[in-house]
């Protein structure tokens, strides 16, 4: 039988350099799907709260399941139908390009590299780059979130911190 030979990371033994960048890329990867979920929620909700009038109206399934199943880019696209300031759109936007990175870019090539110093500075630095964008547009949705739920908002040092703490909490560095 044959080995499959795309896989490639077979032959790579794990190592605490090597174990530092595919951690962070997990890690990379949770917040990505955090901002997706965040960013599907508000705008179901939205949806929800402007066009059903009934929630035991069978109809009502079938909206959620039509929303839930819309891509990050048309839910951002919608919350600009919903009137959002441009500069926040641009925002999201970046945000949304920066999980798209993450979840389909940043790995194509890692394996090449991880074992060398300047390597996984690159690495780290390129992830730090896509998280800080997915957390600013993850802050605003969170807000978003919070006003159409009218639950109270964090201190102005919690959102200020926030990039930084998620960055440093994926790459281990705030920068």
């Amino acid at each position: 039988m044959n080995d499959l030979p795309f896989i490639g990371y077979e032959s790579q033994n794990r190592t605490e350099f090597s174990d530092e960048c595919y951690g962070a890329l997990g890690r990379a990867l949770c917040v990505a799907q955090h901002f997706e979920a965040n960013c599907k929620s508000l705008v179901t909700l939205l949806d929800i709260k402007s066009s059903v009038d009934s929630y035991d109206d069978p109809e009502f399934t079938k909206l959620i399941e039509k929303l839930w199943n819309r891509s990050l880019g048309n839910n951002i696209g919608t919350l600009k139908m919903y009137g959002i300031p441009e500069d926040v759109y641009s925002v999201l936007n970046k945000a949304k390009e920066g999980r798209n990175h993450i979840a389909h870019e940043v790995t194509l090539g890692v394996e090449h590299k991880i074992e060398q110093d300047l390597g996984r500075k690159e690495i780290l630095h390129e992830i730090a780059g896509a998280i800080r964008d997915i957390a600013e547009g993850d802050k605003i949705i969170g807000l978003l979130i919070q006003s159409a739920t009218n639950e109270p908002r964090p201190s102005s040092s919690y959102l200020h911190d926030y990039a930084n703490k998620i960055v440093g909490w994926v790459c281990g560095t705030s920068d």
